[in-house]
């Protein structure tokens, strides 16, 4: 348990360093060498973990998918969480741009390699297709509730990530706390029951 342990903890430093690299000198800048130097670890337990440069590029990716997605559990798998819609969203977004923030130059970065590279794309598109799906199936379980009007979750996920998105490249255009309370006000007005005769129909 312990090695194991051990192993966790190596890896998410070797990933994180790896991003540093990345960002830095780019995807055909970096070298295993000066990952293995930003992560404190000899370049050939890089080598033995990870085999290849290309596969430390689809284990960021992975990381980060995983990291992405654990935000949003955190708050919409959360049976504790018992704070309303607008709380809920107000949260999210806060934890995601935040998130996002951190990953930005990572993310513009992926997105250039994505163009050259199949698998990489590949990879880099299940980040916001599992980010989506997880979101509507919470806006699902709200209209199911009653508590949200029929709407396309899908579709409803779909634009409340675009913005989170685009706020984070944008790279500080617009203020974060006030675009954050401004958007999730117009977005949860427009999803909310506005009336007894909304509730009452049938999912």
């Amino acid at each position: 348990m312990l090695t194991y342990i051990i192993d966790m903890v190596m890896d998410r430093t070797i990933l994180e360093a790896a991003m540093r690299v990345f960002v830095q000198e780019g995807y055909d800048g970096a070298t295993t060498k000066s990952i293995a130097t930003e992560a404190g670890v000899n370049e050939v337990t890089l080598f033995r973990k990870f085999k290849s440069k290309e596969n430390i590029l689809q284990a960021v990716i992975i990381y980060n998918r995983d990291s992405a997605l654990n935000t949003l559990n955190s708050i919409f798998l959360d049976k504790r969480e018992k704070t309303d819609l607008h709380a809920k969203l107000i949260r999210l977004s806060q934890n995601l741009i935040s998130f996002m923030n951190e990953r930005v130059d990572m993310m513009i970065l992926l997105l250039s390699e994505g163009r050259r590279k199949p698998m990489v794309a590949k990879i880099i598109s299940s980040i916001p297709k599992e980010m989506i799906k997880r979101l509507a199936e919470f806006f699902d379980g709200e209209i199911r509730q009653g508590k949200m009007r029929r709407v396309d979750p899908r579709l409803t996920a779909l634009s409340f990530l675009g913005f989170l998105l685009y706020h984070s490249l944008m790279k500080g255009l617009l203020d974060t706390g006030k675009a954050i309370d401004t958007f999730v006000d117009i977005f949860v007005k427009g999803i909310r029951i506005n009336s007894e005769r909304e509730r009452k129909i049938k999912v």
